[in-house]
């Protein structure tokens, strides 16, 4: 569905995963750990997942979480930092955003929506998006989907916001709207 891929990518793009200059960090960005029951002190492969986190880390990885299920149970583990700057530990059950790798996503959808002639990547993203969600951006009419896509729209990066990074970070599973996001844009 066309409109889906390019609120997606208009999605994506506003949430685009630049955390610059961002020093009140914490362990609490941190918090809010997934819950499961897990096998790993007694997974007969546990030896051999965990020298596969370890190696993954020191051949430059920072940090890393694994979670394994197979016909000997549930494992998880990790290895590594979460976090350079504050040295926070990378743990078995952490949440970690998805970051820069949904927009390579992203993009392969929208081009194969172009290469079967669904969408026009020069066509206003106004074409595409209901008005409701392009209220905060500034001229719309005048963004291409291919701006969006090459990150030449001008459209404000709301991850530099504080209130936003915070509150992903503290309520990840907060459920949080087009309209809420783009307030977060000003």
């Amino acid at each position: 569905n066309k409109f889906f891929i390019l609120f997606l990518l208009f999605g994506l793009l506003l949430l685009s995963c630049q955390l610059n200059d961002i020093e009140e960090r914490t362990e609490k960005m941190y918090e809010n750990p997934i819950v499961y029951a897990d096998d790993a002190l007694i997974h007969p492969q546990r030896g051999e997942f965990n020298t596969f986190t370890e190696n993954i880390v020191k051949k430059g990885i920072p940090g890393m979480a694994l979670l394994v299920e197979n016909v000997n149970g549930l494992w998880a583990g990790s290895a590594g930092l979460v976090d350079l700057d504050f040295q926070i530990p990378y743990k078995k059950n952490q949440r970690s955003r998805a970051g820069s790798i949904s927009k390579t996503f992203t993009a392969t959808c929208v081009l194969r929506l172009y290469d079967r002639a669904e969408i026009n990547l020069d066509a206003s993203i106004d074409t595409y998006l209901p008005a409701e969600y392009l209220k905060a951006v500034q001229h719309p009419e005048a963004t291409t989907v291919r701006m969006l896509l090459n990150h030449t729209s001008g459209i404000h990066d709301y991850n530099n916001n504080l209130d936003f990074i915070f509150g992903l970070h503290t309520d990840p599973q907060g459920h949080i709207t087009m309209e809420e996001a783009l307030g977060f844009a000003d």
